[in-house]
C-alpha cells in the first residue's frame, strides 16, 4: 500500500490550457497511459479538455457542482455523485453556483475498467484482492483506517493486488476507485495455434 499526500500531488495546465490540475498517480502504458487520477479546480464555465480514445469519470468533490454540456445534450454532475462519459466527447462545464473541485479518473477502456464508488461514513468492509486490480482510497472528510493505517483528509491510498480491510469512523466521508487491467490476449476459439 502506497499513501499519497497532497503536497505530493503534481500540478500541471489542463491539456488545453485552460485552467490546472492536480495529478494523483497514473500508470503509464506503452502509448500514453492506462489510467491517470486527478484533481483539477473549476472556478468558471470552460470548455475540458478532449482525450480521444479514452473514458472519464468525473466526482465533484468539493462546491454545488455543475452540468456537462456536449451539444444538446446535458448532464448533471451533482456533489459525491460520479458520472461517466466518452474523453473524445467535448463537453463544457457550467457552474451551478460557485468554484468545484472535481477528482478525475481518465482510462483507455480497452486496457482497464474503472468504477468510482462513494463510502460513506460508518462503513467498514473489506476490498478483496484481484491479481489485476488496483484500489485506490481518497479521503474526503475526517480520517479513514486502512489496515491500522490512518489516512487523513485530502490524502490517498494506491493498493495493488492485495486485500485490505478499510473503516470509515462516524463523520468521515471517502471516494474508491476500483481500476482492473483487462486481458488483452484474446482467446483462440478453434484451439489451434496460429503459429
Amino acid at each position: 500500500m502506497k499513501i499519497i499526500t497532497q503536497t505530493e500531488f503534481v500540478s500541471s495546465l489542463w491539456k488545453n490550457g485552460a485552467g490546472t490540475t492536480r495529478e494523483i498517480a497514473r500508470k503509464d502504458g506503452p502509448k500514453g497511459y492506462f489510467w491517470r487520477l486527478s484533481i483539477a479546480k473549476v472556478t468558471c464555465d470552460s470548455i475540458f479538455s478532449t482525450f480521444p480514445g479514452m473514458a472519464r469519470i468525473l466526482t465533484v468533490i468539493e462546491g454545488e457542482g455543475l452540468v456537462l454540456q456536449a451539444g444538446e445534450l446535458t448532464q448533471n454532475a451533482a456533489r459525491n455523485a460520479p458520472v461517466s462519459f466518452a474523453g473524445a466527447t467535448p463537453i463544457t462545464g457550467r457552474l451551478y453556483d460557485g468554484p468545484v473541485q472535481n477528482f478525475n479518473v481518465i482510462y483507455d477502456p480497452r486496457l482497464t475498467a474503472a468504477s468510482v464508488q462513494i463510502l460513506d461514513a460508518g462503513l467498514t468492509t473489506v476490498l478483496p484482492a484481484r491479481p489485476n486490480r488496483t484500489y485506490a482510497v481518497y479521503c474526503l472528510r475526517g480520517v479513514l483506517e486502512i489496515q491500522e493505517t490512518f489516512l487523513d483528509c485530502g490524502s490517498i491510498a494506491l493498493i495493488d493486488h492485495a486485500e485490505v480491510r478499510l473503516k470509515l469512523p462516524e463523520a468521515s466521508l471517502g471516494l474508491q476507485v476500483q481500476l482492473d487491467a483487462l486481458n488483452r490476449i484474446k482467446p483462440n476459439p478453434s484451439g489451434v495455434s496460429d503459429r
